[in-house]
């Protein structure tokens, strides 16, 4: 079963899994930040974000974040409990 969730600059989805733990991973293109210095600044902001308390509460998800408009996470107020609150639906 995949649930998909989405926000303006991302979208999420979580397949099912048989390990006992959550996985999650970020992905964003060349298309977004065509340089990989801010890819990487991007995807590190996204890991940031993530509250640990979901990783121990489910098991068995994998989870994908594609980011699709490049924002300046620190600098852009409510997007940290946009974010929150959209992978606590999934999760």
């Amino acid at each position: 079963m995949i649930e998909r969730v989405s926000g303006e600059w991302f979208f999420a989805r979580a397949f099912g899994s048989s390990l006992p733990f959550v996985r999650c991973a970020v992905v964003v293109s060349s298309k977004v930040a065509p340089r990989a210095v801010d890819r990487v600044r991007i995807r590190r902001d996204i890991y940031q974000l993530i509250p640990p308390s979901i990783f121990q509460k489910a098991t068995g998800k994998d989870v994908v974040i594609t980011i699709t408009k490049n924002v300046d996470i620190k600098k852009t107020e409510g997007i940290g409990e946009e974010f929150s609150h959209a992978i606590k639906k999934i999760i």
